[in-house]
């Protein structure tokens, strides 16, 4: 668990290379939980796959299969 102002090192791929980077951990802002989608009824799951991972956007409807309150992300 970080908290904010911890630094937090990345390591990625890009191209054939390994980079690695560090971010600041930032306090969570109040209102950010409005950013991830609403409950959406009646319509299927987007998702992308590539290099066989799967690819879904945060919603609320992936957080409450999870059994997790979205508020608590």
């Amino acid at each position: 668990m970080r908290i904010a102002g911890d630094k937090v090192q990345i390591t990625y791929v890009r191209g054939s290379q390994v980079n690695t980077t560090y971010l600041t951990a930032q306090k969570k802002h109040p209102k950010d939980h409005e950013l991830i989608a609403p409950i959406e009824f009646d319509t299927p799951p987007r998702y992308y796959i590539y290099g066989g991972i799967l690819f879904v956007p945060l919603t609320n409807n992936l957080l409450y299969m999870m059994d997790r309150n979205p508020l608590d992300v």
